[in-house]
């Protein structure tokens, strides 16, 4: 291994960055470096999306719209990334672009670059239109403006068959080829060490070697810990330029989903085995977020209020482990000791997640509550896989999130409700059995009264949707 550059290409041209900047966000170096200033930098949190860019990275066939202000330039080694100045390849503004200035979809103008951009990386990949469709794509587009009303026009008045695919733009394969890596990408510096191996054993003999290696991936959540000071990266190993790590495996009897499987993928590989949790990811977060998030990363952030854990846990969901010495599986439910403390050894990395099918019998109820309904974090969450034989429980799995510091399955409940008649009265006495196993506290998104009540409405809406 030795010092490389990070090399990407930024509208169509290749950039290189030496491991001084390999800590910065994508937005400072548009900014500051590029002096490509569409790109706004506002809540450096990845909430407004006023600096969404499109990205396209090695191991991807698309271009997605994410939060370059939480995408670090290490992370993007071989990447294509295109700014809004870039969209069209000209100096001419692209489609959506004119569409925007048309129909007045520009107020203060600050939003406008990252609406538009988000609305590109939609229709480059989808030919269809509908106003639900445009309005999900810029969930994470936050206009101060409240000028939302002509935004959605412009995009609903767009030829999406007009829209240049971006992949046409720029000659792509010639990209490709000038910024591919074929090895280990190591940047070490006295501020900063990273490392990105091409194989899981190189990564596995790091990690072995150097038990304080941060594990990252997509860095929603680091990113933001990082532009706020809350925490300080100095030696970080991804998992970037391992080609396993993006697979997920239709296995006989259970998914496998790997360490660097982003939850877009996810949403869309589990819409026909696990319909329920792939409408959750729906509201999970913004696109942006869930175009750079992985399943793993939520897992192993060991969050009380991680929107994924409590179905992982209702599913009893295994955590593929892996160290030099080899593999091992640990269910979910086991894998939190405390809160952010997790049954993972320093030598080892959490390379993907098993989680079995639904059986014939075997159904699954999520519910989320929080202040808002899209991109929000939680206050409660709710998971309960179940089977029914006659009106009658023949299993059950209940997992509460937000309500302690772990996210908790409730298995005096699961317990009770095995051979009891699905009933108000049967579930009057699990809300009893909830109110004495559950402990919430009260903080911003919502008070310890507040939380119990909640876990008491959730138990009355599973009961009001099921018995029907």
């Amino acid at each position: 291994m030795s010092d490389h550059k990070i090399t990407f290409s930024l509208n169509g041209k290749v950039h290189q960055c030496s491991s001084e900047k390999a800590r910065q966000p994508l937005s400072t170096y548009l900014r500051e470096q590029a002096h490509l200033k569409g790109t706004k930098i506002v809540c450096a949190e990845g909430d407004c999306g006023a600096c969404t860019v499109a990205l396209k990275m090695p191991h991807e066939e698309k271009f997605r719209g994410i939060n370059s202000c939480i995408a670090t330039l290490a992370t993007l080694d071989g990447s294509q990334i295109i700014s809004v100045e870039g969209l069209s390849g000209s100096r001419e503004p692209n489609e959506v672009a004119q569409s925007f200035m048309k129909y007045h979809g520009a107020q203060c103008g600050f939003c406008t670059p990252g609406f538009i951009c988000s609305l590109t990386t939609l229709f480059n990949d989808q030919k269809s239109k509908s106003i639900q469709k445009i309005k999900n794509a810029t969930t994470g587009n936050l206009c101060r403006c409240t000028g939302y009303l002509p935004i959605i026009q412009a995009g609903e008045n767009l030829d999406p068959k007009k829209i240049t695919p971006l992949e046409k733009v720029y000659s792509t394969d010639e990209l490709n080829k000038r910024i591919q890596r074929g090895s280990d990408l190591v940047f070490k510096n006295k501020n900063f060490h990273f490392y990105a191996p091409t194989t899981l054993k190189t990564a596995l003999e790091l990690k072995n070697e150097q038990n304080d290696l941060k594990v990252i991936s997509g860095m929603t959540d680091l990113g933001v810990l990082t532009n706020k000071n809350k925490i300080h990266l100095e030696k970080c190993l991804s998992l970037q330029n391992i080609s396993e790590m993006f697979e997920v495996k239709h296995e006989s009897n259970h998914i496998f989903i790997g360490a660097k499987v982003i939850l877009d993928v996810v949403e869309n590989e589990l819409e026909k085995t696990h319909l329920e949790f792939s409408k959750m990811l729906q509201i999970f977060a913004s696109p942006q977020i869930k175009n750079r998030a992985t399943l793993v990363g939520n897992i192993a952030n060991g969050s009380p209020i991680a929107d994924g854990i409590p179905f992982l846990m209702a599913m009893n969901a295994k955590i593929e482990l892996s160290s030099l010495s080899g593999k091992r599986e640990v269910n979910i439910n086991d894998f939190y000791k405390g809160y952010r403390q997790l049954d993972i050894n320093q030598n080892e990395i959490i390379t993907g997640i098993v989680l079995p099918y639904l059986k014939e019998e075997e159904k699954v109820k999520l519910y989320k509550v929080s202040v808002r309904k899209d991109m929000d974090i939680s206050a409660v969450t709710f998971a309960l896989k179940y089977s029914l034989n006659d009106n009658t429980f023949t299993d059950a799995h209940l997992v509460y999130g937000g309500v302690g510091p772990v996210v908790q399955t409730i298995k005096k409940a699961n317990d009770f409700l095995k051979d009891k008649k699905l009933s108000v009265e049967t579930m009057d006495k699990v809300k009893e059995i909830v109110q004495q196993e559950v402990h919430p506290i009260g903080d911003v998104r919502g008070s310890e009264k507040f939380r119990r009540i909640i876990c008491n409405n959730l138990i009355d809406k599973f009961y009001n949707e099921v018995s029907i």
